[in-house]
């Protein structure tokens, strides 16, 4: 409740003197912590949580890997998504999406093509972060190709979709195919230009 105030330091102080901690009060004030742009104070809770003998769970790796993807710190990154692999959370949606989208904001396009699901298994979401991986490093070729594989599997973009391909245009300097993706994202997919 304080750190949704914005007071993070009551917050933290009522966590420190909190009796019995467990996972729920460790994932609230790691959110808290990172929300508020202390992302390296987020990861010292993290290691403070396992040297607690508190278990990550799917939600401590999802917060975990988002401050590693954007404090870009792959080193850390790295070692978190191999812990979430060997204690089972590989396959759980959050953990590798968050997986993908750190590999990404750290350069590491193999290793997000890597953990990709497959096409059929794939979320709205882990195409968006597939696409925003390609728009940040340049790649619009890929990103417009994987719109448009979107597409064809009959899923519909969202505005987050376009918002993505839209900074691919960008970074590429395509300003025609920016503007027929932005046009084509109200009047061919119902998507609001927000």
């Amino acid at each position: 409740m304080y750190a949704k105030c914005g007071d993070l330091n009551s917050s933290n102080y009522i966590f420190c003197h909190l009796a019995d901690r467990n996972s729920v009060t460790w994932n609230a004030v790691i959110t808290a912590n990172a929300h508020h742009g202390h992302g390296e104070e987020a990861l010292r809770l993290i290691a403070q949580m396992r040297c607690n003998g508190v278990d990550l769970d799917q939600f401590s790796f999802s917060l975990a890997l988002a401050v590693t993807a954007n404090l870009a710190i792959l080193d850390e990154g790295q070692q978190l998504h191999g812990l979430a692999i060997k204690l089972g959370f590989d396959s759980d949606h959050y953990v590798l999406n968050t997986a993908m989208d750190m590999y990404g904001k750290c350069g590491e396009m193999d290793a997000v093509l890597q953990i990709l699901p497959l096409p059929s298994n794939r979320s709205r979401l882990s195409w968006n972060i597939l696409i925003s991986a390609f728009a940040r490093h340049g790649c619009f070729q890929k990103a417009s190709e994987t719109f448009h594989e979107i597409l064809k599997l009959g899923l519909k973009p969202d505005h987050v979709t376009f918002v993505c391909l839209l900074s691919a245009c960008s970074h590429a300097g395509l300003v025609d195919e920016g503007l027929a993706y932005y046009a084509s994202m109200t009047t061919e997919f119902g998507v609001p230009a927000e």
